[in-house]
């Protein structure tokens, strides 16, 4: 942020072997090159100003969204006692805990439904194109009915999503005809100002 320049994230050792390639392997990786996670978040404050409020635990279905949300309000998403710890003044430029209240996001079949078309209403005029990524359910398992919420997201794409401000979803019946999920992605393709063909960044092998 000090620097106003892109942010590219490590999180694993593919993360490292891809921007190493990238630079025609002439990029060297150390520690002392990295910004602690907790420092980062303190710069990234001081730029923008404001936070997203929000719970790992009770938004995790919507995770996907949020992303989205905090890269168009320019907001840090930060849990209450994440808060606490980096003992920061700034304040709430979005309360996802008051918008999409754990009696809401505790319906894993319909919140994600509800809150991309939210998101789509009041905010799709302010994305550039389309992402998604899967919030941790289990599409691979034997269910009968709704895959559980089991995993974590991958935030892989968490860093381009945010700079280039993509509409970051996950509707796990989008694929299906009939439904209220593919009823919305047609609304979503169709509705919206980003250039066509789409280009939809992220993957989705749930079908």
């Amino acid at each position: 942020p000090s620097k106003h320049g892109a942010v590219y994230t490590i999180s694993r050792q593919l993360d490292v072997d891809w921007i190493v390639s990238t630079r025609k392997n002439d990029t060297y990786i150390s520690k002392d090159s990295l910004t602690p996670a907790t420092e980062f978040i303190q710069e990234c404050l001081q730029v923008t100003n404001g936070y997203m409020r929000y719970s790992w635990h009770d938004h995790k279905i919507i995770i996907p969204n949020l992303i989205t949300i905090a890269a168009v309000l320019d907001a840090v998403p930060l849990h209450d006692l994440l808060f606490q710890q980096l003992n920061v003044s700034v304040p709430v430029k979005f309360d996802a805990l008051q918008q999409f209240p754990p009696s809401l996001t505790s319906d894993h079949t319909n919140a994600p439904r509800i809150v991309t078309e939210w998101m789509l209403l009041n905010y799709g005029n302010q994305t550039t194109g389309l992402s998604k990524m899967n919030p941790g359910l289990d599409v691979h398992g034997h269910h009968k009915v709704f895959p559980p919420l089991t995993k974590d997201p991958n935030l892989g794409l968490t860093d381009y999503i945010v700079k280039e401000k993509l509409f970051n979803f996950f509707l796990y019946l989008g694929c299906i005809p009939l439904t209220d999920d593919h009823a919305l992605m047609e609304k979503i393709a169709t509705s919206t100002h980003w250039k066509h063909p789409l280009t939809v960044m992220g993957y989705d092998d749930t079908m």
